[in-house]
């Protein structure tokens, strides 16, 4: 974001000073005039052959052997339009989110191959109505790692995530080899800034505290199992403890 800003302010002060533009010309004339050039040259800058080196500057994605059953990503195989939060700017184009690397994969501007976004630049991205958040170290529960996590529900007083991940199984099977892409979701509330893991029934009704006896008798009242429905049960919790059900 730095080097858009410093772009747009470099912009402006040549066009004024090319221009004979008075900085003590009327705040609203100016206002409106900065406003409108800033925009123009943001929109500019996104769309520049600079923002193609900012963006596009990760690894190939090469994907994986198509022998394997299933697929890698979240949700679907096939590319989706997305917004992405990367170096402080959003960007929207077509995307995939590798659940076995935990990436960020966009298609190269030429559109000739698949290329990971650089994790560390990615904050935030948003695909088909699903917002995920990168978490760093700060406030984790011991039994989470550093990554995206997809913020399913978010409260005045409590919001919560989930960790998605696939792994690659192999089973011998007839003397031949079968490998399948697994699934794997680990949830954690976040309450007064800390992370805590849900992913038990315990562990769930332990951080609810006073709202315990409301969150057990709706998930009897409605029929849903912790077990079988967790993570319906967690944002059921969720509200109920936000008092938002």
């Amino acid at each position: 974001m730095s080097k858009l800003i410093k772009f747009v302010l470099a912009v402006l002060f040549l066009s004024s000073v090319s221009t004979g533009t008075a900085f003590s010309q009327s705040p609203v004339i100016d206002s409106v005039y900065y406003a409108k050039a800033v925009g123009g040259l943001i929109n500019y800058y996104q769309n520049s052959p600079d923002k193609k080196l900012v963006l596009y500057n990760g690894p190939e994605h090469r994907g994986y052997f198509r022998q394997i059953k299933g697929f890698a990503y979240f949700d679907t195989d096939k590319m989706v339009n997305g917004n992405v939060l990367y170096d402080h700017v959003w960007y929207k184009l077509p995307l995939l989110y590798d659940l076995v690397m935990d990436q960020v994969i966009i298609l190269h501007y030429d559109g000739l191959y698949k290329m990971s976004l650089v994790t560390e630049r990615v904050d935030q991205f948003n695909m088909n109505g699903h917002v995920f958040k990168k978490i760093g170290l700060t406030n984790l529960d011991s039994k989470m790692v550093p990554g995206f996590y997809e913020q399913i529900y978010a409260g005045d007083s409590i919001s919560l995530y989930a960790k998605r991940s696939k792994i690659i199984s192999e089973l011998l099977n007839m003397q031949s080899l079968e490998r399948e892409f697994q699934s794997k979701n680990l949830y954690y509330f976040l309450i007064s800034g800390s992370y805590h893991s849900v992913n038990s029934k315990k562990e769930m009704y332990a951080l609810l505290g006073s709202k315990k006896k409301a969150v057990v008798v709706y998930l009897r009242k409605n029929h849903v199992k912790f077990r079988k429905s967790k993570e319906a049960a967690l944002v059921i919790a969720s509200k109920k403890y936000d008092d938002k059900l």
